[in-house]
């Protein structure tokens, strides 16, 4: 591939007791960024100040920090943020991880003309960067990176399985991108299914290339592995926020938005999903109601194809 210029987007808010020694392995990368674009939603803490002395610390690479007009949220701040890049390739990226040195390199190395989109796997560490022994991937129950393609790509159906710091993509794909649907927290689920259906995306390497750190004040619980308890409390939680009803409006609009980008038959594919998440969200709440369109999801085999198969089956028969 000719040489490119790259962009790193941050959607960072409140970020300063990381951000620091994120930006830190970004701007020692091998090759480093051409430019880092901080969006920033409207922090109380130093999280501008620091990037200003990165900024001093590293004049060769671009570093912009930008401050939203007004409080726009995790979605909308990573959108802003990847419209600014300027860059040939964006990588996106959160403000308290790390980065392995040649994540760059080797994820640059992984795109070209027919795969435009690549994503790496992630090691999960506590707040000081001790390994918790398993990776993203394994923690949303997918199997070790090198194995998911090229046999399983039909797992971005499932659940997409990289989270969107862990991904780059070249700049022409901004165009179907953005803007992201008025769904929160969609924008990584968002990206993964674009680029899925498009066909771009491309395996990159089994070994995970960042830390991905949790800590108490983390924004979302991806990466940490629930306990029963917990997956009960979830699939209660699920049904009450109708998520369902969510991934049916998330592939409606897909649908849209890639119109003839796709083939027939990636369309077909998505509306059969799209259908499944609405059977699931238009369930009845009586018990024997529902269980004979429960019967019919299973033995047509859409739970399996379509969602995490026996639970579930067992989350619509008892929890809604």
């Amino acid at each position: 591939m000719t040489l490119m210029k790259t962009s790193v987007v941050i959607a960072s808010y409140n970020g300063s007791a990381y951000l620091a020694e994120q930006l830190k392995s970004i701007c020692e990368q091998t090759p480093a960024p051409d430019e880092i674009i901080i969006s920033d939603d409207n922090s109380s803490d130093l999280t501008g100040a620091i990037a200003e002395n990165f900024a001093g610390l590293y004049p060769d690479i671009a570093i912009k920090f930008s401050v939203n007009p007004s409080p726009s949220g995790v979605d909308k701040n990573f959108e802003r943020a990847i419209s600014l890049a300027s860059g040939d390739i964006i990588f996106i990226c959160d403000q308290d991880d790390v980065w392995f040195p040649e994540r760059i390199k080797i994820m640059t190395e992984a795109l070209n003309r027919k795969y435009s989109a690549t994503f790496c796997d992630s090691l999960i560490v506590d707040q000081e960067l001790n390994s918790l022994g398993y990776t993203h991937l394994q923690s949303r129950g997918f199997p070790a990176y090198g194995k998911l393609f090229p046999a399983r790509p039909e797992d971005f159906l499932k659940r997409v399985p990289p989270a969107g710091h862990d991904m780059a993509f070249t700049a022409d794909l901004k165009d179907v991108l953005l803007p992201f649907p008025e769904l929160k927290n969609c924008y990584d689920t968002w990206i993964g299914l674009v680029f899925f259906a498009l066909g771009v995306w491309k395996p990159c390497t089994p070994e995970p290339l960042t830390l991905f750190r949790r800590h108490a004040n983390t924004v979302t619980r991806s990466g940490l592995a629930p306990s029963l308890k917990e997956k009960i409390c979830l699939a209660r939680k699920s049904v009450a926020d109708d998520t369902a009803g969510w991934y049916a409006e998330l592939y409606r609009q897909l649908i849209e938005r890639l119109g003839n980008r796709i083939t027939p038959e990636m369309a077909s594919l998505l509306e059969k999903r799209r259908l499944h998440s609405l059977r699931r969200s238009k369930m009845s709440r009586s018990f024997w109601k529902r269980l004979p369109e429960v019967m019919r999801e299973t033995f047509n085999g859409n739970y399996f194809r379509f969602g995490r198969s026996w639970q579930n089956i067992v989350q619509d028969l008892f929890f809604r």
